[in-house]
């Protein structure tokens, strides 16, 4: 073969390799958003798994209201009102659902907290804060510098120490201080000192602080939730994948999760619309509420604000069904349970 020959070929070779590769990053997913892209084979039948036994629910739905925002995005609830964002705006509601406040943003926000007389918004790749509990002449908000290496926050946890942020893109979570400085990197990989590293196949990475002050994360990829020091110790962890009650089905989940006042963490599941109560140890309690409690009038969610979103009202449970843009509050069962759940919040 000639020399002319030859480089044709091999042209054509480094051609044909570099168009399966533009192809191939091309379709890999790294927000999740996609799917797995599995074929038909592996897209099994949940159904049989979204009828639950009455006698586990311990919670009722006690009154819902309409946001009436596009695209809700975050939850979040304080003594001053219940907190939703969504598409370059936040409403802040009372008990009743009553508006009391609504803010133009300057986006969408992909979380929310409050602490103290702060509330934190998550916009993506950085933090904007507000005033809590001031419902009106409200300034513009104070925005923290933006983060590095493309980070896609999912979740904020504070307290009056601290500000913690999960950052889906780098399967991470950020300390800062109450400045927005970087302190401390907590979940990346580190065998020898015992830390597996987050496995997070699509964008649900929740986080929260417990009474003790430790952060407890969502490994969804280990369908777990997992208990960290401040410094970044893996302490404990539970949860596995698995079809019964008490297990978490299908991908990535909890997709969300909350603490109530006195330690147990209720949680979220995406694929079989669910939500459930653990103690603080993570054993299973109860169901807060099933597919049939959690039924909404619009078609069956197909994105990712479709799934539960949670916030803790003492022992109520807030959930909010982005796409009807609904909060549901649910209460315990038992009368005495929820009067003081009622009494505790400051409601």
């Amino acid at each position: 073969m000639s020399k002319t020959a030859t480089g044709i070929l091999l042209g054509l070779v480094v051609a044909v390799a570099i168009g399966v590769i533009v192809v191939a990053l091309a379709r890999f997913d790294l927000t999740g958003k996609g799917g797995n892209r599995l074929s038909g084979d592996f897209n099994y039948d949940q159904s049989q798994f979204e009828k639950i036994d009455p006698a586990l629910i311990g919670y009722r739905p006690a009154g819902s209201f309409r946001v009436e925002l596009p695209r809700p995005s975050a939850l979040a609830v304080a003594p001053g009102g219940i907190y939703v964002a969504a598409e370059k705006a936040l409403g802040v509601y009372d008990r009743d659902g009553r508006l009391l406040f609504q803010q133009v943003l300057s986006g969408r926000p992909t979380c929310l907290t409050v602490q103290g007389q702060r509330l934190y918004i998550g916009m993506a790749d950085h933090v904007e804060i507000l005033p809590a509990g001031v419902l009106n002449d409200l300034p513009a908000p104070t925005a923290w510098p933006k983060l590095q290496d493309n980070a896609l926050l999912t979740s904020i946890a504070a307290d009056d120490d601290a500000v913690f942020l999960a950052d889906f893109n780098n399967r991470r979570i950020l300390r800062c201080d109450l400045e927005g400085n970087v302190a401390a990197v907590i979940g990346k990989r580190d065998v020898e000192n015992g830390v597996p590293g987050f496995i997070v196949p699509s964008p649900y990475f929740d986080l929260a602080l417990d009474r003790t002050g430790r952060l407890l994360a969502a490994d969804t990829g280990r369908h777990r939730v997992e208990t960290y020091s401040r410094d970044g110790q893996l302490v404990s962890f539970w949860g596995q994948p698995g079809p019964s009650i008490e297990d978490f089905l299908g991908c990535c989940n909890p997709c969300h999760f909350a603490l109530l006042k006195d330690g147990r963490i209720v949680t979220s599941e995406k694929g079989v619309r669910r939500v459930k109560l653990y103690g603080a140890d993570g054993r299973f309690e109860c169901v807060v509420a099933g597919p049939a409690e959690l039924a909404a009038s619009a078609p069956r969610p197909i994105t990712e604000e479709d799934w539960p979103m949670l916030a803790a009202d003492g022992l109520d449970v807030l959930v909010l069904d982005g796409q009807t843009g609904t909060v549901t509050r649910f209460v315990p069962k038992t009368a005495s349970s929820a009067s003081e759940a009622s009494k505790d919040s400051g409601h």
